[in-house]
């Protein structure tokens, strides 16, 4: 038996997530049954602007990469998982600083495997386990973004009215164009935020708040689960530049299970989350950078 640990910073991810990348996937490996664990939450490191990473990561990043170490080495159970996947949001105040998150998180990694103070051949089989059980992903800017990808699963999640987006295909690039009333709500918002100094994101990109809109009694454990688990994953790619960050997830998942990528799609990975085939897989931290 091969288990799947996701650990995650969302109570929509924690309850759905590993169902829905389950659907896409084989049940074996290897002759072995593949088991999706129930996903383990955490507190995300994404939820301000990081600061531009010099050589101390953001404290916040300690305990997720504390519990990916956990997973992989011993598990919560003495159970270690064969692979573990940690997924945080980017969050709109780290729009585009998606290389400063990961660097982040590599350092956390690095200050979390000194901490274990393990003799030399001891650190180096940790580090061997973690390169090949251990990965770090990003969802952008949230996870009910990619809602927006699949009407069906807009409509699970209590919308149905017409939305609209500026940018239509790809849902990582996500910013409102309508309705009137909703721009009016963000200008706003958005003029509130600069008076209180807190203008570091804006209104029109928020996936949330927009899904709340047009359902105001939207709630993430019942609507949002109900959407997630709709979702059709191969709506997220219509276009060849479609959600690089999501297809680094895919990729580096059909790596693991030693297939063809399953989505149909042309996209090239975000290469901050799933390095180009030419870079040697031993030189990385983590399986994926």
């Amino acid at each position: 038996m091969y288990r799947i640990k996701l650990i995650v910073t969302g109570v929509m991810e924690k309850t759905a997530l590993p169902q829905v990348l389950a659907k896409f996937f084989p049940e074996k490996l290897n002759g072995k049954d593949v088991i999706w664990e129930e996903a383990r939450q955490g507190n995300g490191i994404t939820c301000y602007p990081l600061p531009t990473f010099a050589t101390e990561p953001a404290r916040a990043a300690f305990k997720l990469a504390k519990d990916m170490i956990t997973e992989a080495r011993t598990g919560k159970q003495g159970k270690p998982a064969d692979l573990v996947i940690v997924l945080d949001d980017v969050e709109l105040g780290n729009l585009g600083r998606e290389a400063n998150i990961a660097a982040h998180f590599r350092a956390a990694v690095e200050v979390q495997i000194k901490a274990l103070n393990l003799l030399t051949a001891e650190e180096a089989a940790l580090r061997t386990t973690i390169q090949e059980k251990c990965s770090f992903h990003l969802i952008k800017p949230m996870i009910e973004a990619y809602l927006f990808a699949d009407c069906n699963a807009l409509q699970k999640a209590g919308v149905t009215a017409k939305h609209s987006l500026r940018h239509a295909t790809d849902v990582e690039q996500f910013e409102t164009n309508g309705p009137t009333a909703w721009l009016t709500q963000c200008k706003a918002e958005n003029q509130k935020k600069a008076s209180e100094s807190n203008a570091w994101w804006r209104e029109e990109c928020h996936p949330k708040h927009y899904l709340s809109y047009f359902n105001p009694a939207y709630e993430e454990t019942t609507h949002g689960v109900t959407g997630l688990l709709a979702l059709d994953l191969q709506k997220m790619v219509q276009a060849s530049t479609d959600a690089p960050l999501f297809c680094a997830l895919i990729q580096d998942l059909a790596d693991w299970f030693c297939i063809q990528n399953p989505l149909i799609t042309t996209t090239t990975p975000c290469p901050d989350y799933y390095p180009a085939k030419t870079i040697r897989r031993n030189t990385l931290l983590l399986r994926n950078m």
